[in-house]
């Protein structure tokens, strides 16, 4: 099996985007990573398209070799961009093994750990304005089976914030709570 097509997608999603890398191969399997870097999805997508010659050709299965010469090959090491890029390289790799294998990936590294997990919502108060705006969101968010939400209720402030942003910014989290 050879890798013989990188390409990535940017995802418009609210207040980010997000990053996901497809690994195509000569066999037809395909693998999928993402590869996030908030507000740097361009420089994300430019190092996968400088890395992309390194692996095509290459034996996807080779997941550790790949990374290694990836991570060692490039000057800056550690950069967010890069390690990044290299992330969701990785991970498509192992989608490809896994799917090769029939077996889930988290079979291919260790096996379950947990039978479920906490998550939180973010991104659930999307369009909200007032206070009671947040609240009718986060009772929607809430029936979905949500038990903690994230959200920012600062709004634009930034480093600085008036008494009257404050106030305001409190009584969106008290309706909310």
């Amino acid at each position: 099996m050879k890798i013989t097509k990188i390409t990535t997608y940017t995802v418009f999603a609210y207040r980010t985007n997000y990053t996901f890398i497809k690994i195509d191969t000569n066999e037809g399997i395909s693998g999928v990573g993402e590869a996030t870097l908030e507000c740097l999805e361009l420089a994300v997508e430019g190092a996968v398209s400088d890395l992309a010659p390194h692996l095509i050709g290459k034996d996807p299965s080779r997941i550790e070799s790949l990374w290694h010469d990836l991570y060692r090959d490039t000057y800056w090491r550690s950069g967010p961009v890069i390690m990044s890029a290299i992330s969701g390289i990785d991970q498509a790799l192992w989608d490809i093994k896994g799917k090769r294998a029939g077996l889930p990936v988290y079979e291919l590294l260790g096996g379950k750990y947990r039978d479920r997990i906490m998550v939180y919502a973010n991104g659930w108060f999307a369009g909200a304005k007032t206070p009671k705006d947040f609240a009718k969101k986060a009772k929607e968010a809430v029936s979905c089976g949500f038990k903690a939400l994230k959200f920012d209720p600062f709004g634009k402030s930034y480093m600085e914030i008036s008494n009257k942003e404050l106030v305001y910014s409190i009584d969106k989290v008290q309706t909310v709570r």
